[in-house]
Order: C-alpha cells, then structure tokens, then sequence
C-alpha cells in the first residue's frame, strides 16, 4: 500500500515538472515574440528616416552642383597667364604680363661713353601687359595688350576684335579687325618668341624694316589657325590695313590715304604622324605689300620711308648700321619665307628675306632707282641638360638648359641718281674715300651664341653673345665708328669702312 502511494506521489511530481517546462516554455516564445515585432517596428521607423534623408542628400547634392556651375573657374598656366571662366562658359577674361630685362656689356671700346651706351647698361626690352574677355564659350573675344616703353610711356601694342567661326565649323575662319592686328609672317623670322627663343630679340633685316608682328594699324583680315588637312597643320592669314600710325591720335582715322596688304602661311605636313623624323617639319612664307608715298614709318622719325630700309642692331639699342639716302615712294614688298625640323631636344630654324622698293623721283611717271634687301638666317637650338638626363628638356621643364648658335646675314644695293637738282648716293654715308660719301651696296653680319637656363615655365635667365661685321657703315653706326666727330662729313672719321665690334648681355625673361 505504501509502495503505491510513492509511485502515484512520482507520478504527480512528474506532471508538474512537465506542466512547469510548457508555462514557461509558452512565456519564453512570447517574449521573443515580442521583441522581435518591437525591432521590426525599429526598422520599419528606420528604413523611413534612411529614405528621408537621401532624399535631403540628393537635393543638397543639386544644389551644390547648381551653385558650383553658377560660380567662375580660375586656371593659371605659365606664360599664358589667369583664366577666370564662368560656369557656364558663357563668358571668359584671360590676363596676363610680360617683362624681358637684359645688361649690356660693350668688349670694344667704341660705342661706350658714346650716344648713350656705356658699360652694364640696364636696358628695358618688353615690359608689357594685357588681357582679353570672350564671350559664347570663345565664339566673340577681344585681345587687347598694352606696351610700356622705355621712355615710360603707354602705347597699344595689340588691339584686335576676333569673331572665331571655327567655333562653329573647324574650316572656318575667325575674322579679325582692330586698331592693331597681329600679323604672322613664319615662325622662324619675325615671330620667333623671344620668350622661348633662344634669341633674345629679333633679326637686324627684319627690325631693320619696320615689319613687325603687330605692324597692320587699323587693319581687317581673316586667320585660320591650326587647320587640319589630312595629316597637316595649316595657317593661313590675310590682312587689309592702313599704314603709318605715329601716334595715338591717327589710331582714329589714318594720317595717308596709302593702303598695305599681308599675307601669312604656315604648314606643318606631318604633324599628325607618328614619326620623329619628319612630324617636326614645317616651313611658310609672309608677304607685305605697302603703298609708301607719304608714309611714315613709326620708328622712323625724320627719316620717313627711308625707316624701312636699313639694318640695324637689337643688341645695341636698335644701333642702324646700313641705311638709304633718301625717302621711297611707290610699293615696298617684304618676302620672308622660313624652314624649320625639329626633332627631340633639337631644333633648327632657317629663313630668308627680301626687302625691295624704289627711290621717290621728280620726274612724272618715272620710278626711282631699286633698293633691294636681302637675308639669310640659321639657327640651331639645343637642350643639352634637363634633371631627365642629358639631351633632353624644354622651354616647360624646370632645370633644363639650352644651347643657341645662329648667323645672319643682311646685304643692300642701291643705284645713285639724279633729283633735286644735283646727284644722291643710295646708301647714306658709306664711302670710306669721301667724307659723307655714298656707296651703292653694302653688308652686314652676326653670329649669336647664347645660353638660356629654365627656372620654370615663363622664368628664364641666360646669356648671349653677338659678334657684329659691317664691310661699310654708315651714319646711323655713329656711336661706333667715329674718332672724335659727331658726323660722317668730317675727315678721319671711320665712315664706309670696314667694322667689327662685340656685344655681350645677361637677359632674364619673365612671362606671368
């Protein structure tokens, strides 16, 4: 009886352990339950505010966007100085500055103490600043540059109106028109850079003729620039002009009703191919047609017309070593063709020039005697040295140094004649025999050496060094061929005799 009761008591004891594990079996699942919907709601409540705030994200996104493209850009380049570019690009304004100085050393004795020169002269060259604005991402701009002379005054050195349709079809040209238009004759003369050149200034022909870059006074013409034809380059440019501008007054209407024609060309033939050997070749031409009559050339003074014939100097001072007797009238034609192949580190430059015209003449319908001007030029550049190893740099590489060599050589020839009642030499005072004589022909030549070292892009310092022959100097040689006199009239003077004589100048070139 007793054992039962024990195995009814087990039993019992049993169910209620079983009983106990399902409550709380029941209340455990319950409350994961509960918590699982409570994280669920969590999420759900997340998930919205997620969504909410992506939403905020991408529309701050567009509005930063929006203010950015609304705001102008500001891009410098060396030597091509400020950008400020709007969003947009409806409208842009380029500025930039420009200062060459140089120190002249004169190793001959003539010419120092003399019109001026003396030794470490501090001499000016460019001192120039400009900027210009463009509108319709570039379609319509506006070039404008100033020149600060070395008498301290402020001149237009360019000034040009450009509309460029290659904008709107790459074989379209852009149409140019303003008080002082740039004008290209070949890379290799007249538009030589003297802020990557390694000549420091221009040649003694082409200075000597009054032909510059920006020469056409209020003049309109067309310009296609960086035509492509096949696997070529081209240029192309014509210039219709008034010539003669001495001051800033006849920027308004012309003081001569004579008229000057341009015409530049370039080509760069295989420009597109892959091949070091021939992708550097290019070669041109420039033409300049002027109507001289009563011109004045703007450097030419006194001299009228007789300022576009001579040679003369850069080094020293724009020194004139060769010039005319007397004033031309009719047409002067300048010719300048140019060669150049550049390969690597190095770079050779050729050209040629010719300068023509005739003597005015008293007798009706009849030309004067011809003046004929020519010259030939070559140059080799060189980087001999660059922190990438030997034979390697450029005018953008800080560190790199550059080698110069060129020679020029400038010939004129002139008939005498008859007018104003008694007989002119051609050439002024260039007769070794007689004192303020003439003579009918005459030479000049140069040989440069120079050394230039990049300190980064629009900074350079360098040297030169010009060695200076002329068979017969006239007047304009003054400083450097007279004894005592302040003449070619005077006896014992070194007019029309044979010269030689140096120059020596530290440059340094800064393109902001």
């Amino acid at each position: 009886m007793t054992a039962k009761r024990n195995n009814w008591r087990g039993v019992i004891a049993l169910g209620g352990i079983l009983f106990l594990c399902l409550a709380v079996s029941r209340a455990s699942a319950g409350d994961v339950e509960d918590r699982i919907r409570a994280l669920e709601e969590v999420q759900r409540a997340n998930a919205a505010e997620l969504e909410k705030l992506k939403g905020e994200q991408i529309e701050l996104r567009k509005e930063a966007t929006a203010a950015a493209a609304a705001m102008p850009s500001f891009t410098y380049r060396p030597r091509r100085g400020l950008l400020i570019e709007a969003g947009d690009k409806s409208w842009a304004i380029r500025t930039w500055a420009r200062m060459h100085y140089r120190a002249l050393f004169f190793p001959d004795d003539d010419g120092v103490a003399k019109k001026g020169f003396s030794q470490f002269d501090i001499a000016l060259r460019r001192w120039r600043w400009g900027f210009n604005p463009e509108w319709d991402n570039g379609l319509y701009e506006l070039f404008f540059e100033m020149d600060g002379g070395a008498d301290r005054s402020i001149q237009i050195q360019h000034g040009e109106f450009d509309v460029h349709l290659d904008k709107i079809n790459a074989y379209l040209p852009s149409i140019i028109i303003g008080p002082r238009v740039s004008g290209f004759f070949n890379r290799h003369d007249t538009n030589w850079g003297s802020s990557t050149g390694g000549l420091f200034d221009r040649s003694m022909f082409q200075d000597g003729a009054g032909i510059g870059a920006g020469s056409q006074n209020n003049a309109i013409g067309l310009f296609w620039n960086g035509l492509r034809v096949g696997p070529s380059e081209l240029l192309f440019q014509a210039i219709f002009s008034n010539q003669g501008l001495r001051n800033i007054a006849d920027q308004e209407r012309p003081n001569s009703d004579k008229r000057a024609l341009h015409i530049g060309f370039n080509i760069e033939p295989f420009k597109r191919i892959k091949n070091k050997w021939i992708q550097g070749i290019d070669f041109g031409v420039g033409y300049q047609l002027d109507q001289l009559g009563n011109l004045k050339n703007d450097e030419g003074g006194g001299d009228g017309t007789r300022g576009f014939f001579r040679v003369r100097t850069t080094e020293r001072q724009r020194l004139a070593l060769i010039e005319v007797n007397r004033d031309l009238g009719g047409q002067r034609h300048y010719i300048t063709p140019g060669f150049g192949w550049k390969i690597g580190p190095y770079w050779l430059r050729t050209a040629g020039g010719f300068n023509f015209g005739h003597f005015n003449s008293n007798q009706a319908g009849q030309e004067g005697g011809l003046v004929r001007g020519t010259m030939f030029r070559i140059a080799h550049e060189l980087f001999v040295w660059s922190p990438k190893g030997v034979l390697t740099g450029s005018t953008s590489t800080p560190g790199s140094v550059m080698l110069f060599v060129g020679y020029e050589r400038d010939d004129y020839k002139a008939p005498s004649g008859t007018g104003n009642g008694g007989t002119f030499g051609s050439l002024r005072d260039c007769s070794s025999t007689v004192p303020g004589g003439e003579c009918q022909g005459a030479y000049a030549y140069n040989s440069n050496w120079g050394l230039w070292y990049i300190i980064r892009p629009g900074l350079r310092v360098g040297a030169e060094y010009g060695f200076y022959h002329v068979n017969k100097i006239g007047r304009g040689g003054g400083s450097i061929t007279e004894l005592s006199s302040t003449s070619c009239t005077t006896a014992g003077n070194k007019c029309g005799r044979e010269r030689d004589f140096n120059t020596l100048e530290l440059g340094i070139t800064m393109d902001f």
